[in-house]
């Protein structure tokens, strides 16, 4: 987070990948991020997501979120990375921009878009909307586990799941051809 505040940039998780380029009207705003799914806690009504975000050079949202770490609580994931970062939002709604299609949230094999109204149903996932479309996202974040289709070449070149069409796409996008 201190080189997000001194130098501005892109976070990713490593479990996360990008499948395009970050839209250009994001560049308008110091600090991005995406709300995550679950309602874990069901104490606030959204959490955020900060495994894929964007921030300009001294962001106002991470210099205070960088002050939230002196209350860090040990092995509370949910609370130091998606309920602290809501309640900065709640404080200072003008300092981070919620872009619902940064990224999509894989968890147990099953993506959770947040541009569908019903995001926040533990049930609702890519496999409920018939409409789904992939593309539609920035970044997909494969939680746990990692898709079988992706651990190998292999693996990918023989599969015609949509996490193996990601894999692709994504390979044929850097030149790699399969």
């Amino acid at each position: 987070m201190i080189i997000l505040v001194t130098y501005g940039g892109i976070y990713t998780d490593a479990d996360a990948v990008w499948i395009k380029p970050i839209p250009s009207f994001l560049r308008q705003y110091d600090s991005v991020a995406s709300y995550d799914w679950p309602q874990m806690y069901n104490v606030y009504p959204d959490y955020i997501q900060c495994g894929v975000v964007l921030s300009k050079p001294g962001a106002r949202y991470w210099k205070l979120s960088l002050e939230t770490l002196i209350d860090f609580s040990d092995n509370m994931y949910g609370y130091n990375g998606l309920l602290k970062p809501y309640k900065m939002l709640e404080r200072h709604p003008d300092t981070l921009f919620i872009y619902d299609k940064l990224q999509v949230m894989c968890w147990k094999l099953r993506c959770h878009p947040t541009w569908y109204p019903d995001f926040r149903d533990k049930n609702a996932d890519h496999t409920r909307y018939s409409n789904f479309n992939w593309r539609d996202a920035n970044t997909f974040h494969w939680t746990d586990p990692t898709p079988d289709e992706l651990k190998s070449e292999d693996a990918l070149k023989r599969s015609n799941t949509m996490f193996a069409e990601i894999g692709k796409h994504i390979l044929r996008a850097s030149g790699k051809v399969l």
